[in-house]
C-alpha cells in the first residue's frame, strides 16, 4: 500500500511538469516568412536565465523567432514567402552558473552560435526559387559583433542570423 501512494504522489506532481512542455511546433510567421522551431524541447540550448522555465524558454524563442521574421520581411521581394524550420539552436554564450547581479550570457570565443535550419523560398506561385540545409556555425562570431549592438537577450544571435539572411536573401528573385 504504501509503494501505491509513493507512486500516486509521484504522479501527481510530475503532471504538472507535463502539461507545461513546450509546444511542438513553435511557429512565428508574417505574410513574407515563416519560422519554425521543430521540437524546440530537445534544442542543446534555448534557456533563459531571468526565466528557466518553458515559459521563459517559449519567450526566448519568440524574441529570437519574431526578430527573424521582421529582418527577413525586409529582404524578401513581395509574393515570396520564406520558410525557415530549425531543428536545433545553440544561443551564444553560456549562461553563467550563479549570478545574483547580472542576466547576461558570458560572450567568449568557445561559446560560439549554432543553428541547424533547411529553408525555402517560393515565388507567388509557389514554385521553390531557392532552398537549402544549413548547419550554422561561425568561430569567428564576435569579430562581426559591435557592442552597440547590445540591446536583448539574443542580440549577438540576432546579429548573426541577421548576417547569413542579408548574405543569402539579398539577391532572391
Amino acid at each position: 500500500m504504501e509503494r501505491l501512494l509513493v507512486a500516486a504522489i509521484a504522479l501527481a506532481l510530475a503532471a504538472p511538469c507535463a502539461a507545461a512542455a513546450l509546444p511542438d511546433p513553435v511557429t512565428y510567421h508574417s505574410s513574407k516568412t515563416t519560422v519554425i522551431f521543430q521540437h524546440p524541447d530537445k534544442f542543446t540550448d534555448i534557456k533563459d536565465m531571468n526565466d528557466p522555465s518553458d515559459k521563459g524558454e517559449l519567450g526566448i524563442l519568440g524574441i529570437f523567432g519574431q526578430y527573424i521574421v521582421d529582418a527577413a520581411d525586409e529582404l524578401i521581394p513581395a509574393g515570396d514567402h520564406l520558410t525557415m524550420t530549425f531543428t536545433d539552436v545553440k544561443y551564444a554564450g553560456q549562461l553563467p552558473l550563479a549570478s545574483m547581479t547580472d542576466d547576461r550570457r558570458i560572450i567568449r570565443d568557445i561559446f560560439p552560435p549554432h543553428y541547424k535550419f533547411s529553408y525555402r523560398v517560393t515565388n507567388p506561385s509557389g514554385q521553390v526559387i531557392k532552398q537549402g540545409t544549413v548547419d550554422l556555425l561561425d568561430m569567428d562570431f564576435q569579430l562581426k559583433l559591435s557592442r552597440a549592438d547590445d540591446t536583448g537577450p539574443v542580440w549577438v544571435d540576432e546579429a548573426e542570423i541577421n548576417d547569413w539572411l542579408t548574405t543569402n536573401l539579398r539577391h532572391v528573385k
